[in-house]
């Protein structure tokens, strides 16, 4: 496993070493519970034309952290008109009004989103197919925060779709995905899915790259397989991964657990047979792909500590 937020040389390089080795048993999308449909998060408009929206579709994302820089723009844009709303889990904090916000718990993401379509169809918007749905659709009748938020989509003409990381963590996301798709093509808008790590679109690009049309085991799919060698890099598995127990589950079976990190927790100590040193951002150079997929390359600011490399 490694993290997203590690450099793309060197997702390039710990995923060419696996490759060399014939397994495809190696993944970077930790936070990540589904894995039935494959996507890759990433921001249909310039961050700059964010602030051209007209309307915001908030779906499970406290954006304001995970992405403060287009939680800028979007407040910039809400200054010129443009509404917000949310459907989240979580009672986030935003530094611009919300024209309408719904709350639910998280194992109602995929209701509250088929209750939505329910309210858009009252508001005469047309969907092409929804096979699958009708009987549940017959049997909503919307409240009248959604029928608000339904209309507050319908009135504005530039509509963006924002799936965060509530979202992307749940573990019917392909589901909640596929309905947002039904919602984007009736309404003519866009969707954008928010990254997990700094360099989630860089680690896109290396294993697209290096395993093509053999695509790599989900971590989840790996992990159950009980492997004998587990290799770790850049995470600490307590706070990156969705699903520590699973992880930490494998490597207590493991017969080789090999760290490579820059801080050592007490859960790292515990599970791992070497840790090997790796310097942080700040002495690393290398090179990160942002969310409109441009390469930008830095250059370390002070040299390594120690043994670290």
């Amino acid at each position: 496993l490694i993290s997203p937020s590690s450099t793309l040389e060197e997702i390039y390089l710990f995923t060419k070493i696996f490759h060399q080795l014939g397994s495809n048993a190696v993944d970077w999308r930790l936070r990540q519970n589904d894995f039935s449909n494959q996507f890759y998060p990433g921001l249909p408009i310039s961050i700059v034309d964010l602030e051209n929206v007209e309307a915001f579709l908030l779906i499970g994302t406290n954006i304001r952290h995970e992405q403060p820089i287009l939680n800028h723009r979007i407040r910039k844009a809400t200054l010129s008109g443009a509404c917000v709303l949310a459907v989240n889990s979580y009672d986030y904090t935003f530094n611009y009004p919300l024209t309408e916000s719904i709350q639910i718990p998280p194992s109602q993401f995929v209701e509250q989103i088929i209750r939505i379509i329910k309210a858009l169809q009252i508001n005469n918007v047309h969907f092409e197919s929804t096979t699958g749905l009708d009987p549940y659709l017959q049997a909503i009748k919307p409240t009248p925060s959604e029928i608000r938020l339904a209309q507050s989509l319908i009135q504005k003409n530039n509509k963006l779709i924002i799936l965060g990381q509530d979202a992307v963590l749940h573990p019917d996301f392909s589901i909640i995905h596929g309905l947002c798709l039904q919602i984007e093509i009736a309404l003519k808008a866009k969707i954008a899915i928010l990254p997990a790590g700094s360099n989630t679109n860089g680690a896109n690009i290396a294993f697209n790259q290096i395993y093509q049309s053999n695509p790599t085991k989900d971590w989840h799919q790996s992990l159950l397989t009980n492997p004998k060698v587990i290799l770790a890099y850049n995470l600490e598995p307590e706070n990156d991964l969705a699903n520590s127990q699973t992880f930490i589950k494998a490597c207590s079976q493991a017969e080789l657990v090999i760290f490579f990190t820059p801080f050592v927790t007490s859960t790292i100590k515990e599970l791992a047979d070497f840790i090997l040193p790796i310097v942080p951002f700040s002495e690393n150079s290398g090179t990160f792909v942002n969310f409109e997929n441009q390469w930008q390359t830095f250059e370390a600011v002070v040299n390594p500590l120690g043994e670290a490399r």
